[in-house]
């Protein structure tokens, strides 16, 4: 698999949630579209259908989350401290040593959780345009989206390496709760993908760094569809299912997040 699969796949095993790559590019509630190489390709949003109509509502702000994968060593440094190279830190710094060759760490802040709450009337639309043949059935619908005003994602490429982040200004402490707090690359052995502590711009969108989804499932015969995740309601075996109960999720979108 790519390093970027390998991201994704690992986000998702860990927390459930799909990963966007890269992690500064956005998506909306409603946006359907397919995956490949493990990311996500918009073809559309569903109010593009005229007979599709969706609600949504945020359920969390002032999130945060931090994430290690395995073999991933976070050490805060104050102000002073030697590294490599002779380098001495201004301000208090954090040091990032990477053990294996393939490793995630991201932390986001200032995030709110937004969500569609009609999926049970959403799911009966699509499956009517199933029927119509304009919906397929391997199309990816997002259905609940983080988004987040300040970014970390670290995705490293080499063993035995290490970042050290600096902060920019000369605070206390380095709190990667802080939707404010600003980091720079002081020392860098590593080969990474990175994003540090970025921040929407005047006027442009906070970003999605991920997201829940749904998809369109059949039975072996291609009958009953039904949205992944949702349930076909209790019919007689000679009746299709126009109507589909919702089930409930195996893990909470807000699991795993810190409210500030």
């Amino acid at each position: 698999m790519s390093l970027i699969e390998d991201y994704i796949d690992v986000v998702h095993e860990e927390t459930g949630m799909w990963a966007v790559y890269p992690p500064s590019l956005n998506v909306e509630l409603g946006d359907y579209g397919t995956v490949e190489d493990g990311q996500f390709r918009r073809l559309g949003n569903v109010r593009q259908f005229s007979s599709c109509h969706f609600e949504e509502q945020m359920r969390g702000q002032g999130l945060s989350r931090e994430y290690k994968s395995k073999r991933v060593r976070k050490v805060a440094m104050g102000a002073g401290a030697k590294i490599d190279a002779g380098i001495v830190t201004a301000h208090p710094a954090l040091e990032l040593s990477f053990a294996t060759d393939f490793s995630v760490y991201f932390a986001v802040a200032g995030c709110s959780n937004w969500q569609i709450t009609n999926l049970q009337a959403l799911s009966e639309q699509i499956v009517a345009l199933y029927r119509e043949d304009r919906w397929k059935k391997e199309w990816r619908l997002i259905t609940s989206i983080f988004k987040a005003t300040n970014l970390t994602v670290v995705i490293s490429k080499e063993s035995e390496s290490k970042l050290v982040l600096e902060a920019s200004a000369d605070v206390p402490r380095i709190d990667m709760a802080d939707a404010n707090l600003s980091l720079h690359v002081l020392f860098d052995s590593s080969s990474s993908d990175q994003w540090i502590t970025e921040k929407p711009r005047d006027g442009q969108d906070p970003f999605t760094p991920f997201y829940w989804a749904h998809r369109l499932t059949t039975n072996i015969f291609g009958r009953n569809p039904s949205l992944e995740g949702l349930e076909a309601a209790a019919l007689p075996a000679s009746e299709e299912p126009l109507a589909l109960a919702l089930a409930e999720r195996t893990r909470d979108p807000l699991d795993g997040w810190r409210r500030s």
